[in-house]
């Protein structure tokens, strides 16, 4: 195992070097930067009325070009506001790799799930991904890749990991996971169409106003074709089978790509994508605790991860309890 955490960044980046950067822009005023957040994949910093995301890594890059082409694309589609690219950059000394600029979108980041008005998510998710959903493979970029993965696919990984995870799931709830370790839950049938889609639709990567309703969506670095169930997952799995059923109810109405199957498998990757997450989190705290064994700060990510565990085990069981 390496000593650095899983994905770490392989260049150095800090507001000095960014300002450095940010130089070769004649036309943005001076501002002081200021960093947003930084995610798997990039470092995002505002500029004035810009943000600038940074790639981590040198495998990220391949993406910086993709991503500018499918913003286009988005731009026109999406009714809510999206990132609109406006400065195209080069590596310079203090920066070596290709970045991007964007017009800023006021408003913060859904990081924090809790702070999301649910109510009136549910029905603009809905509509936003019946229009992110209905761009056309054919004005996509050749690429884009497929994800052709499928429910039992998703079942399948977790077959030389399941004692790890009986250890790891708290035992007031791994019995709502012990059938799928048994193989005891037939899985959905896979998608009839690929759509494109987002790739990673959390609240992370929308932004919301003041009283919790969104404004926009961001981050579009995994976007791919792929089952049109996946970007409603971690909706279903923070919020649970009525915000799921809202979203559905918009996304039908506003010409979304409907199946019999579609609410089925959202249940299904909802039920099982948070353990790969969680031996995510399990590597990212061993390596983390290895480099810095007094920080505590550094073995939050299991915790964090049981916790949202337990809120979505209360949300299985209130549908259990209603017979859904």
């Amino acid at each position: 195992m390496s000593d650095q955490p899983p994905l770490a960044a392989d260049r150095p980046l800090n507001t000095e070097k960014v300002s450095a950067t940010l130089e070769q822009f004649e036309d943005l005023p001076h501002a002081t930067p200021v960093l947003l957040g930084s995610g798997w994949d990039h470092d995002a910093y505002q500029y004035g009325g810009h943000v600038f995301r940074f790639p981590r890594r040198a495998n990220v890059v391949p993406f910086v070009e993709r991503e500018r082409k499918l913003l286009r694309l988005i731009n026109q589609a999406v009714t809510l506001a999206t990132p609109v690219v406006t400065h195209v950059g080069r590596p310079t000394a203090a920066f070596p790799y290709p970045f991007l600029g964007y017009q800023h979108i006021a408003g913060e980041s859904g990081y924090d799930e809790t702070t999301v008005d649910t109510q009136a998510f549910a029905p603009v998710l809905g509509r936003t991904l019946a229009e992110l959903h209905g761009i056309e493979r054919a004005v996509i970029p050749e690429d884009v890749t497929t994800d052709r993965a499928t429910p039992k696919d998703a079942l399948s990984a977790f077959d030389q990991k399941r004692s790890l995870l009986r250890e790891l799931i708290p035992a007031d709830i791994v019995d709502l996971w012990e059938p799928y370790f048994a193989n005891a839950v037939e899985p959905p049938e896979p998608t009839p169409q690929q759509r494109f889609i987002h790739g990673d639709c959390s609240t992370e990567h929308f932004i919301f106003d003041a009283d919790g309703r969104a404004v926009g969506m961001i981050d579009f670095t995994d976007a791919r074709m792929g089952d049109p169930a996946s970007d409603f997952v971690i909706g279903q799995y923070f919020f649970g089978d009525e915000f799921t059923a809202t979203a559905l109810r918009t996304y039908a109405d506003a010409g979304g790509f409907i199946d019999d199957g579609l609410h089925d498998r959202v249940r299904w990757h909802a039920h099982l994508a948070p353990l790969d997450w969680l031996c995510e989190a399990i590597e990212y705290d061993a390596v983390a605790f290895k480099a810095r064994p007094d920080a505590v700060d550094n073995l939050h990510h299991v915790g964090k991860h049981q916790d949202w565990l337990r809120r979505h085990a209360g949300h299985v069981r209130r549908a259990q309890r209603l017979g859904r």
